[in-house]
């Protein structure tokens, strides 16, 4: 699952930097930066008409009655109504530094913030939709690896930087994307406690 994730303060390492001013340019002001919830307007890298990776302004959530559906499960993502055209045609990745889980087991809850241990940042892979009111994107999640089960059974898709076309290029296959490695993953708990947001996946 993933409810709220990070975006550095300072841009962070130079590739990060350069996706997350591409996508200030285009939204005419700063996208926010630091812990990332749903609703805001986060940078968001999918295929240009040409072929080339850009990276666009998106809210994060589709608004569906009175809820924001924020996530998909990689598993049915494609069966399901809402989202078969995105799945099929509109595939996103969404850069970051970490995300963050709520360890349930215990009061009050203690918050981990979780990344790969591989690099300094990565992607989450999610899906886009256009509408009236702008462009929407929800994040792809997973069975949780080994470790991280004791906190979520859920956890987002990821992919690292460099491998972007496995997931943005119409001919990449997206079948494997439950079982895809992240490699190992690291968490640590963070200091105080902030309000669990509502999460929905479908």
């Amino acid at each position: 699952m993933c409810g709220r994730f990070y975006i550095p303060m300072d841009d962070g390492p130079e590739a990060l930097a350069a996706l997350l001013k591409e996508a200030d340019q285009r939204s005419g002001s700063p996208l926010p930066r630091g812990e990332i919830s749903p609703g805001m307007q986060v940078p968001v890298m999918c295929m240009s008409r040409a072929g080339h990776p850009r990276v666009f302004p998106m809210r994060w959530g589709y608004p569906i009655a009175d809820r924001l559906l924020i996530n998909a499960r990689s598993e049915t993502a494609s069966s399901r109504t809402i989202f078969q055209e995105s799945y099929r045609a509109r595939r996103c990745l969404i850069p970051a530094v970490s995300w963050f889980e709520w360890d349930h087991r215990v009061r009050p809850m203690t918050r981990y913030r979780i990344h790969p241990g591989a690099y300094p940042w990565f992607y989450l892979a999610g899906l886009y939709r256009l509408t009236e009111d702008g462009s929407q994107c929800a994040i792809l999640t997973r069975e949780a690896v080994k470790g991280l089960r004791d906190l979520h059974t859920r956890m987002p898709v990821t992919f690292a930087p460099g491998d972007e076309r496995a997931w943005l290029s119409p001919e990449a296959e997206p079948d494997s994307l439950a079982g895809r490695d992240p490699g190992a993953m690291v968490w640590q708990p963070v200091p105080g406690q902030a309000e669990q947001v509502a999460i929905w996946e479908v």
